[in-house]
């Protein structure tokens, strides 16, 4: 993926339900060129939140994978 196509994102709104404990988060995608964005809008209920919780964690502490596909160890 070059630079040209990488698409910069952000979250734009968090908003939490007290009474059911739902969470709802809004992203803003900014695509290149045309200055188009899309807004992306995921409703977590609280399992929901614990899977991304633990998914984020893993990445946060995980080892990167610098490697080309084509490099042999």
């Amino acid at each position: 993926m070059t630079d040209d196509n990488f698409w910069v994102g952000h979250l734009h709104a968090y908003r939490h339900d007290a009474t059911t404990g739902n969470v709802m988060l809004d992203s803003m995608i900014d695509e290149p060129g045309a200055h188009h964005r899309w807004s992306v809008c995921v409703l977590l209920d609280r399992a929901e939140q614990v899977d991304l919780a633990a998914f984020l964690l893993t990445l946060i502490f995980s080892t990167p994978d610098t490697k080309e596909p084509n490099d042999h160890e």
